[in-house]
C-alpha cells in the first residue's frame, strides 16, 4: 500500500501543533509516515511567542514517524501560500498526500482509513479527494463512506494528477459555464452559497484574495469554495466517512477562517474510536441524507433578497 506524507502548514498556535501531531503519532502507520511542516514567518509581533515556541519544539526531533521534514519560512507567506509551499515541496517525490491545518486532531485509524481509501479510489477520475472529515450533523452510519460533492480541507487526501487538473481551472471556464441558464439553475440548486461564491469570482468582484501570490497567470488558490465550485462544474465528488476521523479545534477565535461561535459543536465532535477498520466502496446519500448535508452545508448563507437582486445584475452585466 502506498504511504501518503502529511503536510501541516502552521504559524504560532504551539498547542493546537502539538495535539495535532501527537494524534497523529497515535496512528498505526505513523511509522511509515513522513510529515512535512512548514513554518510560516510570522506578520507581526503579536504572533511572535508562539511562533518561538513552535521554533523551539520542532528543533528538537519528532519521533514515532518515518520521517519529519520541518521548514522555517524566511518572510510572511500567508496561510494559503504556506500551504501551496507544502504542496510542491512533498510533490516532488511524491504523487499524493495528505492535507491538515494545524489545529485537528485525528482518530487512532485515520492515516489507515485515508491510505486505504486513496488506494482504492486512486484511479476513479470522478473522485477529486478523500477527506477524513466529516461534518456535525446527525446522520445513521449505514457504510463506512459516502460520496459527496462538498468537501472539507480538515485532513483531506489529494493526488498530484487531480491538484495539476485544479490548477489549470481558469475564470474562463467558470465564465462559460455561468452564461448559460440552465447551469446556473442546478448550480443554485445544488448549493445557492457556492454559486454566490461563484457569481463573485466569475464577475472578479470577490472581496478575498482568490488567485495565487507571485504568479504570472491567475492561478486560483484551493480555497474550499473555489474548490467546490471547481468540482460542481467538472462533476467530481469526493469520498467522505460517515463518522468522522478529524475534530477541528480551530473555532477559538486563533484561526484566520473560524471564529469561536460555535465551537462546542465542532471541538466536541465525536470522532471515530476504533483502531482500524474494514475497507469498502463509498456509497450515494440518500434522499433524506442528501437533505441533512445539504441543509448543513447552506446554514450559513444569509443570502438577502437585494443581495440576490445584485446577483442577477452583475451577472447580466459582467459577463
Amino acid at each position: 500500500m502506498n504511504i501518503s506524507p502529511v503536510v501541516i502548514p502552521t504559524l504560532n498556535r504551539y498547542e493546537h501543533l502539538k495535539k495535532c501531531i501527537e494524534s497523529l503519532r497515535n496512528n498505526s502507520l505513523a511509522k511509515d509516515t513522513e510529515l512535512y511542516i512548514s513554518v510560516d514567518y510570522p506578520p507581526e509581533e503579536k504572533y511572535r511567542v508562539g511562533y518561538d515556541e513552535i521554533v523551539q519544539y520542532l528543533s528538537n526531533p519528532i519521533e514515532g514517524f518515518k520521517n519529519v521534514t520541518v521548514f522555517f519560512q524566511e518572510e510572511n507567506l500567508g496561510a494559503s501560500e504556506n500551504g501551496h509551499f507544502l504542496y510542491t515541496k512533498a510533490f516532488e517525490d511524491h504523487d499524493s498526500l495528505i492535507f491538515t491545518e494545524d489545529d485537528n486532531i485525528f482518530s487512532s485509524n485515520f492515516l489507515e482509513y485515508m491510505n486505504k481509501m486513496m488506494e482504492l479510489y486512486r484511479n476513479d477520475r470522478s473522485v477529486y479527494a478523500v477527506t477524513g472529515y466529516r461534518w456535525p450533523f446527525k446522520l445513521e452510519k449505514r457504510a463506512e463512506s459516502f460520496r459527496s460533492s462538498y468537501i472539507s480541507a480538515w485532513g483531506c487526501g489529494l493526488w498530484k494528477d487531480r491538484v495539476e487538473e485544479f490548477e489549470c481551472f481558469r475564470r474562463e471556464e467558470l465564465v462559460h459555464y455561468l452564461k448559460k441558464s440552465s447551469n446556473r439553475s442546478k448550480f443554485k440548486s445544488w448549493s445557492y452559497h457556492v454559486y454566490k461564491q461563484a457569481v463573485y469570482v466569475a464577475c472578479e468582484k470577490h472581496h478575498m484574495q482568490i488567485y495565487r501570490k507571485n504568479t504570472a497567470d491567475k492561478v486560483y488558490r484551493d480555497a474550499d469554495f473555489i474548490v467546490e465550485m471547481y468540482m460542481h462544474i467538472r462533476r467530481l465528488q469526493v469520498i467522505v466517512p460517515y463518522v468522522s476521523k478529524v475534530r477541528n479545534m480551530g473555532h477559538d477565535g486563533s484561526g484566520e477562517n473560524c471564529d469561536d461561535s460555535n465551537s462546542l459543536i465542532f471541538d466536541e465532535q465525536e470522532i471515530d474510536s476504533r483502531d482500524h477498520f474494514e475497507i469498502c466502496e463509498a456509497v450515494d446519500l440518500n434522499e433524506d441524507e442528501l437533505s441533512k448535508l445539504s441543509s448543513f452545508h447552506e446554514n450559513n448563507d444569509k443570502t438577502g433578497l437585494k443581495e440576490r437582486i445584485k446577483l442577477n445584475l452583475m451577472l447580466a452585466l459582467g459577463l
